[in-house]
């Protein structure tokens, strides 16, 4: 029996991707990370979304382990820690997974969560990141608010939700990175209106 190329290419990937994930040995802290990604909450910050935030690079392998979990919501949460604290490493995991369920011709669920493309520093020294974020987005706007949700010391990230409104209300999760003594924007991703 003989395989074309395009064949032999397919199982070479298939094969490989099954081992690569198979071979990771799973951490005594799994099942935890797993309960988190269960009680997170994108639409308002919560302890679970808090938690795995803060101790993301911790939980690396939890959260690269996660992606391929059955469960879509673990998942699409275990995506959207990685993307908000945009680490390469992590996000390099991240679109193994994209090609591993491509390859593997499988359904997949992306998180809404998206990375700015162009690189953009917030203006400002103030060290009140709600202040400094709300100058930089919605300067000179009313009904505009903010609060910290979350600091990764490892990674200098915060994330922040910023809401418009009190009772009709639209909410974004923004994430800044400090880097060169400047805080870069990473994302600024509407999660809620009502």
């Amino acid at each position: 029996m003989t395989f074309s190329r395009p064949t032999i290419l397919f199982l070479a990937l298939t094969i490989g991707a099954t081992v690569s994930f198979a071979a990771q040995p799973r951490t005594n802290t799994y099942s935890e990370t797993r309960q988190l990604l269960l009680q997170m909450e994108r639409a308002h910050a919560n302890k679970a979304l808090k938690k795995l935030f803060e101790e993301g690079v911790a939980r690396r392998s939890d959260l690269i382990e996660a992606l391929y979990d059955p469960d879509q919501k673990i998942s699409l949460n275990a995506q959207s820690i990685i993307r908000y604290l945009a680490d390469p490493q992590d996000l390099s995991a991240l679109e193994k997974w994209y090609e591993y369920r491509r390859v593997n011709t499988k359904e997949y669920w992306t998180s809404p969560v998206t990375l700015l493309a162009e690189v953009r520093f917030l203006e400002g020294r103030d060290r009140d990141l709600t202040k400094l974020v709300l100058n930089n987005l919605h300067r000179n706007e009313k009904d505009f608010w903010a609060k910290l949700v979350a600091y990764n010391k490892t990674t200098n990230t915060a994330l922040l939700e910023v809401v418009e409104g009190e009772v009709f209300t639209a909410g974004w999760h923004v994430t800044i990175r400090r880097e060169h003594g400047k805080w870069r924007l990473l994302s600024n991703y509407l999660v809620w209106e009502s």
